[in-house]
Parts: C-alpha cells; structure tokens; sequence
C-alpha cells in the first residue's frame, strides 16, 4: 500500500507540474534561445519590443526582449547584487513622459534579511479615486551556465494570502551576443495572476503595453548607469 501510495504521489507531481517551470534555468533559457537570437541577432543598437496579453481569468503575460551594450563579467556580477537593486533600478522608475503617468507606480524593492534574494516589492496602482497598495515577496533563483554564456533567474511569488498578485511566476534570461563582446540579450517570460477582477478589468492591454515598455526602457537605462559607475 506504501508503493502505491508513493506511486500516486509522483504522477500528481509529474503532471501538475508545468514542463517549463519545473525544467531548470538553463535547460529553458537554451530552448528559447534560437527564437532570442532570430529576434536580437542584427541589432548593433539599444532594442527593445515587449508585449502584454490579457488572457483571461485574471491572468496578464509579459513578454519582452532586450539587446543593449553591458559588459558580461559586470552584468553576471551586479544583477545578482540583491541588495543594491532598489539603487538602480528606483531611479526615475515613475517618470513617463511630460503630461503623462504611471497607472502603477513601484515605491520599493527591499531584500528579506534571512533570503537576500526573497525582495518584497510595493508597489500603488492609482486610478480615478483610488490608491490600491500591492506587497509581494518575489524569490529570485539565479543560475549561470557552465560556459558563462547565459545568466538565468527563475522569478516566483512567495505565498501570500492578503496581496493583491495572487501568484506570479516566469524567467529572466540574458546571454552573451555570440558576435558583440560588448552586447547582452535579454528575453523576459512572466505571467501574473491577480486576486480581484477590480484590477483586472481596470488595466486594458493599451495601458498594460505602454507602461511595461517604458519600464522596460528606464530600467535598461539605469542600469547602464549602474553598471558604468561599478567600471
């Protein structure tokens, strides 16, 4: 009877977990990889194009790629800095155009004391009348190949039974330009799903697209900022 229960345990586990989410950092950044390279391969500048969906039931996806110049031994090294990343990447963060702003604001980014790379982030969604506060507590799972051609982290959100994110859960790559020493790629892959459809429906993709990709951009920027004052 143990077997079997055993048995049981270890299907329920196999099937309920998503191949991309249980596969390790790498093995999924060198899956997309060729769909990255065909995306990134001729941009000699600074590009960007992101994408946000509503898919229903409460769920938003975001999916960006980055190429911009950084130097690779600096980029493995202060990207994983949990510490220092309200530093860099605060700056600016709310500033749209003139005569514009953010529907969500970030206000911080603080590591857990015990988990450095458990960063519990508030965040403000303002609408017409209200000021909704959002806290969750993120762990991020960085993974370095061994060649040290890709640089991984593995976002999850921690359990929480009061925010309103209910659950996120995606991946950050960056790799190597296979032709630019001094370029990096990055791809993003996350899924949120939220606890009230208040939220949902207040955050049409129109929005959803214009605040992520000036994100995007400010926060590309700031960290070539950082990264030239840690040269």
């Amino acid at each position: 009877m143990g077997y079997k229960k055993t048995l049981i345990a270890f299907y329920i586990l196999l099937f309920s977990c998503s191949p991309t989410l249980c596969a390790d950092n790498i093995t999924v950044a060198k899956e997309i990889f060729p769909k990255v390279q065909s995306k990134l391969k001729n941009k000699s500048h600074d590009f960007f194009e992101h994408e946000v969906k509503r898919l229903g039931n409460k769920r938003i996806s975001l999916t960006a790629y980055v190429s911009f110049e950084a130097d690779w031994k600096l980029l493995t090294t202060l990207t994983q800095q949990f510490s220092k990343y309200s530093t860099w990447i605060l700056p600016r963060i709310n500033d749209f155009a003139p005569g514009e702003k953010f529907y969500i604001q970030i206000i911080s980014i603080a590591p857990e004391a015990k988990f450095p790379n458990h960063l519990e982030i508030h965040l403000a969604l303002i609408l017409p009348g209200l000021n909704i506060p959002i806290t969750r507590v993120f762990k991020f799972e960085p993974n370095l190949a061994t060649d040290n051609s890709i640089l991984s982290f593995k976002i999850t959100a921690l359990e929480s039974e009061e925010s309103q994110v209910k659950d996120l859960s995606g991946y950050i790559h960056f790799y190597k330009d296979p032709n630019n020493p001094f370029r990096v790629w990055g791809y993003v892959n996350i899924t949120v799903l939220l606890n009230y459809w208040l939220i949902y429906e207040a955050l049409p993709e129109k929005i959803l697209n214009k605040e992520a990709g000036e994100r995007v951009r400010i926060i590309m920027e700031n960290y070539q900022g950082f990264e030239n004052t840690n040269r």
